[in-house]
């Protein structure tokens, strides 16, 4: 994440797919896990770290076998010298 990102940024909400079976999906952000399914429905609440895993294995299901996570500045890490 960009160091130039400030708190009054608007947040980032990206989707991605995948195929695969996946065991697992951790996202941490400065060493704090973020839970599944922690997107908040107001943009207004989003931090970066929020995140989605939607892991189907009906591989006829591709809507549900993404990935979607928050990036903002908010909650950005520090950096590190």
């Amino acid at each position: 994440m960009s160091e130039e990102f400030d708190a009054s940024d608007k947040s980032l909400f990206f989707v991605h797919n995948f195929t695969d079976v996946r065991a697992k999906i951790t996202v941490k952000v400065e060493g704090k896990s973020f839970a599944n399914n922690t997107i908040p429905a107001l943009p207004a609440d989003y931090v970066t770290g929020q995140n989605l895993v939607l892991n189907n294995t009906n591989p006829n299901i591709t809507m549900e076998q993404t990935f979607s996570f928050i990036i903002n500045g908010k909650n950005k890490p520090k950096l590190k010298e």
